[in-house]
């Protein structure tokens, strides 16, 4: 048989035709099949960011039960909401912090939870007085703790500066001239040294310790680290810092020795001071009014992880007798 001309131009327009449709058909296809993509993904991230909320609660929730827990007349680091025992909370503690994990799905809430207590830190607001004056004794204390951190003096005029109400100072440029109503506002006063504010980085294995390492600080945590806006005016010397300490005593020696002697066995009472090696007389009766062994207010971070998602949280919790009471909080 023989095929015309006029044939074979309809055999090949069919065909083209025939290859356009499958080609739209085939665009469709993938365009479908990725939304499809898309919105499982879609889906499974809401489930998973929602899995992750549930958990920030739960974990908030866990913090206080754990607070409210502790029936102990004194607190220090020995106590179940920083090192709980396995057996007994079913958590696990891996450096202060508790690892649990919630739902028995393929995508469990992995939910990991550090209490601070807050009573530990100096409050950076105490700097000033109600009456706008400086506290000298916080002066010091601070002048101490930023010189042990390697900062310089001037640090001491801009927080100042920033924290009274005047506008006389140094420092004022930018000023907010009131109290801190979070510490990561330190991080916008001028010129402020932010190596020394959050601490130094570790590049590969390069290492970073204080000026002072002769005196056993080997952390590489920055000023914001030892400070607060939450706690009284006291200090738990149960809980507070090797840096803090010092700083509060004007004394590495002194305070290495409470340090120590803790760490055998918690202050129950003030008193117990007394029997610390090398603390004199003078020594305790100038900073006993400075600590105690007791605290009410901590900090809660709470991160939850669920499939791709983390989530973080931040509460502050004040210890009644009865209760645990979220009064600040932040994600």
């Amino acid at each position: 048989m023989r095929w015309s001309k006029s044939n074979s131009t309809r055999s090949g327009i069919a065909l083209i035709l025939v290859l356009f449709i499958v080609a739209v058909i085939s665009i469709v296809i993938v365009s479908f099949t990725f939304s499809s993509n898309v919105n499982v993904r879609i889906a499974r991230n809401y489930r998973d960011d929602l899995k992750a909320r549930y958990g920030l609660e739960s974990g908030l929730i866990y913090a206080r039960k754990l607070l409210l827990k502790d029936p102990s007349t004194h607190d220090s680091l020995n106590d179940i909401w920083n090192t709980p025992h396995p057996s007994e909370t079913g958590l696990e503690p891996t450096e202060h912090k508790l690892s649990l994990s919630l739902g028995e799905s393929d995508i469990p809430v992995e939910i990991e939870i550090e209490i601070t207590d807050e009573s530990s830190k100096i409050n950076v607001n105490e700097l000033l007085t109600n009456n706008d004056t400086v506290n000298t004794q916080r002066k010091e204390e601070l002048a101490n703790l930023i010189t042990l951190l390697g900062g310089k003096p001037e640090t001491i005029s801009r927080l100042i500066d920033w924290l009274d109400k005047n506008t006389i100072g140094t420092y004022e440029t930018g000023a907010k001239n009131k109290k801190l109503d979070t510490l990561n506002e330190i991080g916008l006063i001028k010129d402020i040294d932010k190596e020394l504010l959050y601490g130094k980085s570790q590049k590969g294995t390069e290492e970073f310790s204080f000026v002072r390492a002769d005196d056993g600080f080997e952390n590489k945590k920055g000023l914001i680290d030892f400070l607060t806006i939450h706690s009284g005016n006291k200090v738990n010397v149960n809980t507070v810092s090797l840096e803090v300490l010092t700083a509060i005593l004007d004394d590495s020696k002194s305070a290495k020795s409470i340090i120590d002697a803790r760490s055998k066995k918690p202050f129950e009472d003030l008193a117990d001071l007394k029997s610390v090696a090398g603390l004199t007389n003078t020594l305790y009766k100038k900073i006993t009014p400075r600590l105690t062994v007791k605290s009410s207010i901590f900090s809660a971070r709470i991160t939850a992880r669920a499939g791709r998602i983390k989530k973080k949280v931040t509460g502050v919790l004040k210890r009644n007798k009865r209760s645990v009471d979220i009064i600040f909080l932040t994600e």
